[in-house]
């Protein structure tokens, strides 16, 4: 019973959360730049998303040029491991938006699920921190 717990990968925390984060910052830079460099009317397409959530309707291309911020420079920062527990809270905030915003569109559950799972990881990465293999570890 004991092998199947695969104890021995315990040594390899650091390395696991190295490969998530990579993992996670590209796609969310390949999900961040188009958003990003769409310009203000893109923005404001993703800023009316958080009105349809939250009733917050105003500038619309602020909100949306965060989210985009949020996904590319998450997803840069993320691969450093930067700011990562910063990072990781603004992506979820990111995340939960999108995903009401599917739920709220009818788009049922295969189309908030993906946000809903960036959600519960970057919660998860928000309380674990980058690791070992991180710029935020040098800087201690």
């Amino acid at each position: 019973m004991k092998a199947l717990k695969l104890d021995f990968l315990e040594d390899y925390k650091d390395f696991g959360l190295l490969v998530m984060r990579l993992g996670l910052g590209v796609s969310f830079i390949a999900h961040g730049w188009p958003k990003m460099v769409g310009g203000p009317d893109k923005w404001a397409g993703l800023g009316a998303r958080l009105e349809a959530v939250s009733g917050i309707g105003f500038y619309p291309e602020f909100w949306g040029f965060m989210a985009a911020f949020a996904e590319l420079g998450g997803g840069v920062l993320l691969i450093l491991g930067l700011l990562t527990r910063p990072a990781a809270l603004l992506l979820v905030c990111t995340m939960v938006v999108a995903a009401l915003w599917h739920y709220v569109n009818g788009d049922g559950f295969r189309g908030y699920s993906h946000a809903m799972e960036a959600a519960f990881t970057f919660f998860g990465i928000f309380f674990l921190g980058a690791g070992k293999y991180s710029v935020d570890e040098h800087l201690k």
